[in-house]
């Protein structure tokens, strides 16, 4: 599992470089914004999470057909200590270029900066994970604290069903084992009776629609 791109690592390098002559600390400090600026970039890194999508920041998105949803998130985020006991998740579905991704990347940040492991994978990237039994991506789908599956309902089935059931059994492996999951998805709550984790999304998932123009496409 290869997270870090040439620019990260350059990017990691001058964080270092600071943190070493920093003026303050000398880098001796774990307290010190030098330390927590270095730490937080590569846990971004370590999460994979795309880098269009770092440092997300949803108080910047004033889309009056997504107020309610976006106030969800942000409660959501005002409460990660609860609901990461609770295992509670979110099922933030829409069309595409609504902003489901960017938000769902703002609360891995958040977490991240509650102190807690962030993963971001799409079910693609899960699939590719399954097939080249990349056991250190799948390890980290299942168990950090906090993960986030993107585009869940796209074409990712094969004729066996092998994916269908293997994307699945993740979510209930997680959903056993209180395990806060964030899914992005084009699958509306109306369909979600279609679908065989449909127990599940009721009980340990809070639904968010994201019904708008291509958001990207706003001037």
């Amino acid at each position: 599992m290869e997270l870090y791109t040439q620019d990260d690592i350059k990017v990691l390098k001058q964080l270092q470089d600071k943190v070493v002559n920093c003026p303050k600390c000398s880098g001796s400090n774990p307290n010190c914004d030098c330390v927590k600026q270095y730490k937080f970039y590569n846990n971004m890194v370590t999460s994979a999470i795309p880098m269009k999508y770092r440092y997300a920041d949803a108080n910047i998105i004033h889309v009056p057909e997504l107020k309610n949803s976006l106030d969800e998130i942000k409660k959501y985020v005002a409460s990660l200590p609860q609901h990461k006991e609770e295992g509670k998740g979110l099922y933030i579905f829409g069309t595409t270029g609504t902003g489901k991704s960017y938000v769902a990347c703002y609360v891995l940040e958040q977490a991240l900066q509650h102190g807690y492991s962030a993963f971001f994978c799409t079910v693609e990237q899960y699939k590719r994970a399954l097939f080249d039994k990349d056991n250190d991506y799948i390890y980290c789908v299942n168990e950090s604290d906090f993960t986030l599956i993107d585009d869940y309902g796209r074409e990712f089935s094969d004729t066996k069903g092998f994916i269908d059931s293997q994307v699945d059994e993740m979510l209930r492996y997680r959903y056993d084992r209180n395990k806060p999951t964030l899914i992005t998805s084009n699958i509306s709550a109306r369909d979600i009776e279609n679908l065989r984790i449909k127990s599940i999304l009721s009980d340990a998932y809070i639904k968010l629609p994201f019904d708008c123009a291509d958001y990207r496409k706003r001037g």
